[in-house]
């Protein structure tokens, strides 16, 4: 068995959700976790990430996007001897100056049905614009949400719902989703299709 080597840049309760069950998994060694800038992330978010890494006694490089130098020196070195990473609620667009030279294929899990929704705040966007509700996982590429799709659904939505009611459940719905091609992904094995030919909201 090939343990497949991932980097995880994280956010939020999903963001931890992700680490939990990428660190539970046999097939899957956790290199680094990049997390938010301080202004992007709560007070207490670190102390949560290394409470899981203890809970699993995992020594892993947590590292805030903050203390990345100009060049993305860290970061390139993590992606450079890593297989796999996830995105998840990760509130910073990666540039290309990060993608341009790395083999690593990184993934986003976004809370909209793209191309509806691209980029920070899909869901009250949504509501607003009277669009669908969905989630999609694409592979991350220079563009704002741009990427080939590895999966997406639609779900349906109360008309009493909020927006925050709304997040929470297309949360849960990209974990169980991630969960689901998870093992096929790293294994290289998955089909992945253009975005659709529709207009996109941003």
């Amino acid at each position: 068995m090939h343990v497949k080597r991932l980097v995880l840049l994280i956010n939020g309760n999903l963001g931890l959700e992700v680490l939990r069950y990428v660190i539970s998994h046999k097939e899957a060694e956790i290199t680094g976790i990049i997390v938010n800038t301080c202004n992007k992330r709560s007070s207490t978010y670190l102390n949560l990430i290394k409470s899981v890494l203890l809970e699993h006694d995992q020594v892993v490089p947590v590292i805030p996007y903050e203390d990345m130098a100009s060049d993305y020196f860290e970061i390139k070195e993590l992606l450079r001897h890593s297989d796999f990473g996830i995105s998840a609620l990760f509130g910073h667009v990666l540039p290309q100056v990060l993608l341009e030279d790395i083999s690593c294929e990184i993934i986003n899990l976004h809370p909209s049905l793209l191309p509806i929704g691209r980029g920070a705040d899909p869901i009250p966007w949504s509501i607003i614009d009277q669009q669908k509700q969905g989630i999609t996982i694409h592979i991350i590429d220079s563009g704002l949400d741009t990427g080939k799709i590895l999966s997406q659904k639609e779900f349906t939505t109360d008309i009493g719902m909020n927006s925050g009611e709304i997040y929470n459940l297309a949360t849960k719905l990209l974990l169980k989703e991630l969960v689901e091609i998870f093992p096929s992904w790293i294994e290289r094995s998955i089909e992945v299709s253009d975005q659709p030919n529709l207009r996109g909201t941003i």
